[in-house]
């Protein structure tokens, strides 16, 4: 199937999500159960400053893919958690930031400029914020700060993502390591708690204190150049990543070497010098033509 068949026929899936507003077939894939559990803590510690139950908390998530969101949420006991099906940026919470909800929890689509918007976004909300990211976006000038948030890289696996229409990115299995984690939680405490990003980070240190989770916090970019979620160094260019396979096939199949002095006697002899091998094809060329 050709590039643009595939591109025609993902816009014809797309047409089957119905919605008001413009949407990519690419940013309909839903976070899995297990990432919302990995921020349990954090939703935990945010309602502990706030002074509210779980219950009480007011999430926002405000990208709607299919509403599993709510589900996982409700599951964790977050009653008072939003998924409203619109478009965010239509939206009065987008346009005049009002104040109805405490803890923005989502998974921005990841085409065009939406990790930036979002990101953004809350920023200037200056409220607790959970975002779901590729890990790359740790090393672009639009991250927030070390400053102010951390991360939680799965340690086990990385988060399965599903379309609606049953599309599914399915995960690299190694048979010696773990896959390659590249998504993350990006995570901040906002300017509204007390403490800031330090006692947030303390309270997850004394619950990862002894136990097993699914994930590592990390607080600097060399932490995260330990995970493997990113490479630390700038990927090489086409060109570059072609001379290096070249290399690698070359090493795994070594020439053959100089014969040992046993079998060099017996070893066909070389060549002389003034042998002429374009000489040798042309006299061969006119005996064919003279028979």
């Amino acid at each position: 199937m050709s590039r643009k068949e595939k591109k025609r026929k993902r816009s014809e899936e797309d047409s089957k999500i119905k919605f008001k507003w413009k949407t990519e077939f690419g940013d309909h894939f839903s976070s899995p159960r297990q990432a919302f559990v990995d921020i349990y803590l954090a939703l935990e510690y945010f309602s502990k400053c706030l002074g509210k139950k779980k219950e009480t908390l007011k999430i926002l998530d405000p990208f709607y893919c299919d509403g599993s969101c709510l589900t996982y949420l409700h599951d964790l006991g977050f009653m008072s958690a939003e998924n409203p099906c619109e478009d965010f940026y239509q939206s009065t919470a987008f346009k005049t930031n009002l104040k109805h909800f405490d803890v923005l929890v989502t998974n921005p689509p990841y085409s065009a400029d939406h990790k930036q918007r979002a990101l953004t976004f809350a920023l200037k909300t200056k409220k607790p914020w959970a975002m779901l990211l590729p890990a790359y976006c740790c090393e672009k000038d639009y991250f927030p700060g070390w400053e102010s948030c951390f991360v939680l890289v799965p340690k086990f696996h990385n988060y399965i993502f599903r379309h609606p229409l049953g599309v599914s990115k399915k995960e690299k299995i190694h048979d010696k390591e773990p896959s390659l984690p590249t998504f993350l939680w990006i995570i901040s405490p906002g300017q509204s708690l007390p403490g800031g990003i330090d006692a947030l980070v303390n309270y997850f240190e004394q619950k990862l204190d002894g136990h097993n989770f699914n994930f590592v916090l990390c607080r600097t970019l060399s932490q995260l150049v330990t995970t493997r979620a990113i490479r630390g160094t700038k990927r090489p260019n086409p060109r570059q990543r072609r001379r290096k396979k070249e290399l690698k096939t070359t090493s795994s199949h070594p020439q053959n070497t100089v014969p040992s002095s046993t079998t060099a006697a017996t070893a066909a002899p070389a060549p002389s010098s003034s042998f002429s091998f374009g000489a040798a094809t042309k006299k061969r060329r006119k005996k064919i033509i003279h028979t």
